[in-house]
């Protein structure tokens, strides 16, 4: 009898497209928010970071005493005190909301990583900047909230028809060079653009040439469109 197992990258893959794929359709849908519910949505979300920091980090409810998170308003950011690099990564273990984070614990898993990538307390993302301004950084996400930043970041691509794809059923190669769903579409939408953010480059020969995925929900069409640009 075979047992098939699964390594921890490709659980950390499996773990952030998912996420990705099912926070898809909120971020298309708010493509076509107007201004004022946009400013409830990013006054809302601010109030819930606020707390969250103030409830769970020593260093951050220092720093926002007074700050009452459930009357904030977006007009207030400019009294909020700036956290620059130098400050979290001095203040690493008494500023992360988990209490287990510890920057010791976090270099650690780094070093791991490099030959063995996985999610650190099978929860979280890490992450580490080169330090060529002069300072280094360690940034830990979970992988919902990485997520949140990739599907934010996917979605501005949304609105453009991709010449390559062109919309055209024969042009389309799912898995190759696109994929198509039907217009309207927006659970097969999500899922498609978890399968490109997840696709390897075996899989994909585009992305060896240097390519973005993007979709069209009026055509349909999700494909990848070539950078003009080559892969390291």
């Amino acid at each position: 009898m075979t047992t098939a197992t699964i390594t921890d990258l490709e659980l950390l893959k499996t773990r952030v497209s998912g996420a990705v794929g099912r926070q898809m359709p909120e971020h298309i849908g708010r493509l076509g928010w107007d201004a004022g519910r946009l400013a409830a949505h990013q006054r809302d979300r601010l109030r819930a970071l606020l707390a969250r920091a103030i409830a769970g980090s020593p260093f951050h409810a220092g720093r926002l005493r007074g700050v009452d998170p459930d009357r904030f308003e977006l007009a207030d950011l400019a009294r909020l005190p700036v956290m620059t690099k130098a400050d979290m990564m001095e203040n690493f273990d008494a500023a992360t909301t988990d209490r287990r984070l510890t920057r010791d614990l976090v270099e650690r898993h780094l070093g791991r990583s490099v030959t063995d990538p996985s999610l650190l307390f099978g929860d979280y993302v890490v992450l580490v900047s080169g330090g060529s301004s002069g300072q280094r950084g360690l940034f830990v996400q979970a992988a919902d909230e990485y997520a949140e930043f990739a599907a934010s970041v996917t979605r501005r691509h949304l609105a453009a028809t991709i010449a390559a794809a062109g919309g055209l059923p024969d042009k389309v190669k799912p898995g190759v060079n696109g994929w198509l769903v039907e217009p309207g579409d927006v659970s097969a939408l999500s899922r498609a653009l978890a399968d490109a953010a997840s696709a390897g480059p075996a899989a994909s020969p585009g992305r060896r040439a240097g390519c973005a995925a993007a979709a069209c929900p009026a055509t349909g069409a999700c494909a990848r469109r070539r950078t003009g640009r080559r892969s390291p």
